[in-house]
């Protein structure tokens, strides 16, 4: 049986926002430790970060790879954590609007990503096709 193209589209999205949203929050493409560390920071923080992006990349590539697999609970667990990544992303939006805040191409960009992405793979993993579908899917492969 073969996958959806869309699975493949929602599991490299939950990918790289779980992996962002969890590992990217100290440096502009959350990987700190392929660079040189600065010099403000001791190397008890610069072990914690690479420490910190390691564990999101793995908590990232467990969800991604559990998706593919049709695993129920993690596709439970992407739709879990793109609704809280939605619900940050229209504070966020809401945040700015009500101070009048000047924001960036890239933030705007961003924040667009987010509001958008987001629910359409929340809707995509929800449908009931694809629900019977992974059922069927594992079910054949239990039998192989």
């Amino acid at each position: 049986m073969k996958r959806p193209i869309g699975l493949y589209f929602v599991a490299v999205w939950c990918f790289l926002s779980f992996y962002w949203a969890i590992g990217g929050c100290t440096d502009r493409w959350g990987m700190p430790f392929l660079r040189i560390f600065p010099c403000t920071l001791c190397i008890n923080e610069c072990v914690f970060l690479v420490f910190k992006h390691i564990a999101a990349l793995t908590v990232s590539l467990w969800l991604a790879v559990g998706l593919l697999s049709m695993n129920s609970g993690s596709r439970r667990g992407c739709l879990l954590l793109q609704g809280s990544y939605a619900i940050l992303g229209v504070y966020v939006l809401v945040a700015i609007l009500r101070d009048n805040a000047m924001v960036t191409m890239g933030a705007a960009i961003e924040l667009a990503m987010i509001l958008i992405m987001s629910p359409l793979s929340i809707w995509y993993l929800s449908r009931r096709s694809l629900r019977e579908f992974a059922r069927q899917f594992v079910e054949e492969r239990q039998k192989q």
